[in-house]
């Protein structure tokens, strides 16, 4: 491969640059090596603690001196960002952008990009089945990035299924690096303490569902006395996990750490026996495999993207079932606690597959990509995208409105035949749109209108059309067979006969109390609310 001297990448970072994590290891692993080869970086980001320009060494996983780095101010609203930007590269004429965000924070970025010509690539760092999820209002602003990039990176193969097959035209699939360990393990020997440990490190985030692993734990201390859980890692849920395990009667044998750098966290994996990764979901998780490189057999959730192709079930690690999660999760840990010469052969299985993932043969070919998008750039007419993309992505961009604009394709029969009902409950609190997307991920799939969904079979299905509306116990309690939307009912029929809608999900204001009324339900206030949104 040639020397590329002179090629500039700028590079849109994601996650906080002044905290450690998996996608700062990878920037620093990447940028040394590009520098290395002769490019030159300039690397715009996010930081809470950093100077808008900040040397670069001074970051959380440091990086060369020779990449330039600027922090984008913590006061900046999403209304500025594409302005303030523009500013500032509107005169680097870079060779190539590469825009690294899994959230809808990438669109002023890629408008940046798109405005002045250059070429693209888009990188989405997180399963994209969680991030349109979680993370994007809907189908067709998550869809952008994809349409006008040059180039797209994603992590693991099974992610492309989630595209159309011209953007997967697009895509090269390219797992992130781990670096090579350097001691390993004794899954099958206690510490000099006489100790075995079961470690857990990574967020403290919902979706990491560490409270299975605390339940599993809990079941299964009395029969192995000798073992201990040690959870590495911090965020919001730590005090609500804290709290379960000392009500679960664990004591001391739960340890909570934090590990601020790389170096440190491989100095307790050799300490470790068994690494549990219980998420709901992963991209390509970065502490799964550097415990595989420690030689640990692993154990995470069959349903689990990334963990799910990243472990061989019986081989290397174990696959629980989550269909049953408590089960599933307590049935795989008690087999490789229980089996020590197992867990030696599975560790031993795991050192090989992480060679898999050491960052030089990665590296070359996250080059490749970046050459690849400046070559598909010249064959611009070939991936152009539609008009009215270009006028969504600039308009979502200037006026900051990117988390939370939702742009639908109303099939026009379906709403010609509900159109009444379509407006009677249009702008009331009971529909909650972001709740019925998140919930019912088919529809979010599909780019139909939620509402429009609801009202044609979604009711039928039993879909609830907000945490405050059980549609189902409705129908029970107050319809007696009426063959009508239920909440087409409430709000022409029943608020007004004293009807009262039924609580449906209890458990998502616990996952989101951001998201929960400020009041309890009332029908005054919904009506007001009505009026305000007409």
């Amino acid at each position: 491969m040639n020397n590329l001297s002179g090629r500039h990448l700028l590079l849109f970072a994601s996650g906080q640059l002044d905290s450690i994590g998996g996608i700062q290891r990878s920037y620093q692993i990447l940028t040394d090596y590009l520098i290395r080869r002769g490019w030159r970086i300039t690397l715009y980001g996010f930081a809470k603690s950093l100077p808008t320009v900040p040397d670069p060494t001074h970051l959380a996983a440091p990086l060369s001196k020779e990449v330039k780095v600027e922090i984008l101010p913590s006061s900046i609203r999403n209304s500025e960002i594409f302005n303030y930007i523009i500013e500032r590269v509107s005169s680097l004429k870079p060779d190539v952008a590469l825009v690294v965000n899994s959230s809808p924070r990438a669109i002023p970025f890629l408008s940046v990009a798109h405005s002045l010509d250059m070429p693209l690539v888009y990188s989405m760092r997180g399963a994209p089945e969680f991030c349109l999820r979680y993370l994007w209002p809907c189908r067709k602003v998550f869809d952008l990035p994809f349409k006008l990039a040059d180039a797209v990176h994603l992590l693991m193969p099974s992610y492309q299924s989630t595209l159309t097959t011209k953007e997967r035209n697009k895509v090269t699939t390219i797992p992130s690096q781990i670096e090579p360990a350097k001691s390993f393990s004794s899954p099958e020997l206690p510490n000099a303490d006489g100790r075995y440990k079961v470690i857990y490190s990574g967020r403290l985030s919902f979706e990491k569902q560490l409270h299975y692993l605390i339940e599993a734990f809990t079941i299964l201390a009395n029969d192995f006395p000798e073992w201990d859980l040690q959870i590495i890692g911090n965020g919001p849920l730590e005090n609500k996990l804290k709290i379960q395990a000392q009500e679960s009667g664990l004591g001391k044998r739960v340890e909570w750490l934090s590990a601020d750098n790389t170096e440190a966290m491989y100095e307790l994996y050799p300490q470790a026996h068994l690494k549990v990764l219980p998420s709901e979901y992963e991209g390509c998780p970065m502490a799964l495999r550097e415990a595989m490189a420690h030689g640990l057999p692993v154990i995470a959730f069959d349903t689990c993207s990334g963990s799910n192709e990243i472990i061989e079930h019986g081989v290397d690690g174990l696959l629980a079932t989550a269909k049953s999660p408590m089960d599933g999760l307590s049935n795989a840990m008690r087999s490789l606690m229980s089996d020590p010469m197992r867990r030696v052969e599975m560790g031993k299985r795991g050192v090989e597959k992480a060679a898999c993932y050491l960052p030089e043969p990665i590296n070359q070919k996250w080059e490749q990509l970046l050459l690849f998008a400046i070559d598909n750039k010249r064959k611009r007419p070939l991936n152009a995208p539609e008009e009215n993309e270009d006028k969504l992505l600039e308009k979502l961009a200037i006026e900051g409105t990117f988390a939370s604009t939702m742009v639908f394709e109303k099939d026009k029969y379906l709403y010609k035949k509900h159109r009444e009902e379509f407006l009677t409950v249009y702008g009331h609190r009971l529909f909650d749109d972001r709740y019925y997307l998140e919930t019912y991920l088919d529809v979010k799939v599909s780019g139909q209108d939620p509402l429009l969904h609801y009202l044609s079979e979604g009711w039928r299905l039993g879909c609830n059309p907000s945490p405050e509306f059980d549609t189902r116990r409705y129908q029970t309690l107050y319809m007696k067979g009426e063959s009508l939307c239920p909440l087409v009912h409430f709000y022409t029929k029943g608020a007004f006969e004293g009807c009262f809608p039924p609580q449906a999900d209890q458990l998502y204001y616990a996952k989101w109390p951001g998201r929960k009324p400020k009041t309890e339900y009332s029908i005054i206030d919904d009506l007001s609310l009505k009026l305000k949104a007409n």
